[in-house]
């Protein structure tokens, strides 16, 4: 069974959260890849056993990545979203000072 679990983070920080997401997708996905090259070398019997866990490892790694799919997808909702005013704030969001505006 499949459940959602969920956490904050910063509005500027899903970027990064989703790259260190996609990180991990990539490091699974290159085990998958070597698990499907050495299994070429067994049995017929043990090849079905492997591909079955092979095929269990790629679904996983679909629903992280389309978990990174969704996540962007909100994202960019949410940046788009956000009024003009908040462009003239600081990344704190503390509004910026006169002298800041010329930089």
């Amino acid at each position: 069974m499949r459940v959602n679990i969920s956490y904050s983070v910063e509005l500027g920080d899903v970027p990064d959260e989703v790259e260190r997401m996609l990180v991990e997708c990539d490091k699974k996905i290159r085990a998958i890849h070597d698990d499907l090259v050495e299994v070429r070398t067994l049995d017929p019997l043990e090849i079905i056993k492997e591909l079955d866990i092979i095929r269990i490892k790629m679904a996983h790694t679909d629903l992280q990545l389309y978990d990174c799919m969704q996540i962007l997808s909100g994202y960019v909702q949410a940046m788009a979203k956000l009024p003009m005013l908040k462009q003239s704030e600081s990344p704190d969001g503390a509004p910026l000072s006169e002298e800041n505006h010329d930089e």
